[in-house]
């Protein structure tokens, strides 16, 4: 019965450190989060520019762009 207690206590030990090392070292990366605003622009200005086009050439009708 020594055993046992001992192994799972030793298991549990193990677990917690698998666990809790990831999340004490975790540090945030540098996600650019200041040029996501002006990413979001230009790729709003290429899918207008694109749906324009697509007016422009008759692929869609106006009540589609509006």
């Amino acid at each position: 019965m020594m055993t046992f207690l001992l192994s799972a206590g030793a298991m549990i030990i193990v677990l917690l450190l698998i666990i809790c090392i990831p999340l004490l070292t975790f540090r945030k990366k540098d996600t650019g989060a200041e040029e996501l605003p002006q990413a979001n622009i230009v790729i709003y200005r290429d899918q207008f520019k694109e749906l324009e086009d697509e007016l422009a050439r008759g692929a869609i009708s106006q009540n589609e762009y509006d």
